[in-house]
Parts: structure tokens; sequence; C-alpha cells
């Protein structure tokens, strides 16, 4: 597993990305923001799908919807963490008690990203993880700028 968020010249360089969310509009919103800040972003609609990149590619942050078709965002980082622990993992959800499912999985807490969130709401989440930085207090971010929801 490389090292999250590859330090290039003490800067955050570019990251392996994997986006699972089964909303088409919400997947290539955030694909689209992520690319345009320079990470190197792969994306599946659905676990079945995330679980075969997962395996053929090394991935530093997967951001995952709680709610998938089939297997949860949760149980796929569960699985996923379980076989690389350096993975740094987001979960985006427009459900509170998702959020609260989610956020005690692992010991290192995942951050929550809640739905409608802004573009600046993202790209400051990622680049966060990716530096080791500690999640905003309730797992929540400001809405700001462009919003995505889904």
């Amino acid at each position: 597993m490389s090292t999250p968020g590859n330090q290039v010249d003490g800067m955050l360089g570019m990251a392996r990305i994997l986006i699972v969310e089964d909303n088409d509009a919400m997947r290539v919103f955030m694909a689209q923001a992520l690319e345009r800040i320079g990470h190197d972003v792969d994306t599946a609609p659905d676990a079945e799908s995330a679980e075969n990149l997962l395996t053929a590619k090394t991935i530093d942050l997967l951001l995952a919807d709680i709610e998938l078709p089939g297997e949860n965002g949760v149980e796929l980082a569960r699985r996923a963490v379980g076989r690389h622990p350096d993975l740094r993992v987001i979960f985006v959800t427009g459900f509170a008690e998702m959020a609260a499912r989610a956020a005690d999985f692992l010991a290192k807490k995942p951050r929550i990203l809640s739905k409608p969130f802004g573009l600046s709401d993202l790209t400051t989440q990622v680049s966060a993880m990716l530096k080791g930085g500690a999640p905003p207090s309730g797992g929540d971010v400001a809405n700001q700028g462009e919003t995505a929801q889904a």
C-alpha cells in the first residue's frame, strides 16, 4: 500500500481514490472535483464492482456511500480495511443514523461527509484525511459552494 497522499516535495501529492456511489450524478461530481485537484480517481456503482478495483489496484482512500445496492458501504470498508490496514475511509451519507453506524466501525474513525455537501467540503475532507488530520467535531462539515445531493 502506498503512503496516503504520496508526499511530493513536502506537499500533498496525487492519491489514488476509489469512489463507491450508486447515484451516477453524485459519482461523476465527486470524481471530477477530485481529479481537478490532481488525484487519480476510480469509480464504482456498487460494492461488488468496488471489490474488483480494490483487488486489482492500490487505493489510498475509499470514499463510499453507506447506502449501496446489495452490500452497504460500511461492510465494504470493513473488509477492505481488514486487507489493507492503511486504507483511509470517508463515508458519504444523507442519513444521520447511517452516519452513527459507520462512525464506530473502526478504532481509527472514518470521516463522515453528510449530503448535501459542497465542492469545497469534499476537497477539504479528502485533503485532511490524506494528511491524517482529525475529523471535524461531529464528523460533518458546513455546506459551501457548489452542492451535491443524492
